[in-house]
């Protein structure tokens, strides 16, 4: 596979994918029914949209708790993105813990960040990229309390 991807190219790719769920008959359903809780998300996410999401993060991104780099990641990208859906798929994927860093602030004082495992990040750029007004009309609603 070519690793040409651009920044904009996974936004674009996903953001379609969305579109074209959305255009489905029941659109407006999420928007008519304000009271239900939407969460089946993850039906949506095949291998190939966490692999443009792999490829949309900063390959210079400072590593999470893991100590995994983007390049790192990327040896044996297909087998870990297999296993990745498949516990997404199962109910299996927990985000590990970020790593917290301090950085500095303008008055002096020291800022907290966290820093996600690059795994973390793949799964939230799809989420991410997932945009109201196309998610609302792709889940699948659950009956608040």
């Amino acid at each position: 596979m070519k690793e040409s991807h651009r920044k904009g190219d996974s936004e674009s790719i996903l953001t379609v994918s969305f579109a074209r769920v959305a255009a489905r008959p029941n659109a407006g359903y999420a928007r008519s029914n304000k009271r239900e809780k939407f969460t089946a998300l993850p039906h949506h996410l095949t291998v190939d949209l966490l692999r443009e999401s792999y490829f949309a993060l900063q390959r210079r991104a400072a590593p999470g708790i893991d100590g995994e780099k983007w390049q790192q990641y990327g040896t044996g990208l297909e087998d870990r993105l297999t296993d990745l859906h498949s516990r997404v798929h199962r109910g299996a994927y927990r985000a590990k813990p970020s790593r917290r860093v301090y950085i500095p602030k303008a008055d002096g004082r020291q800022g907290p960040l966290g820093i996600a495992a690059l795994e973390d990040k793949s799964v939230t750029c799809f989420l991410s990229t997932c945009r109201p007004s196309a998610a609302g009309s792709v889940l699948t609603p659950h009956a608040s309390n």
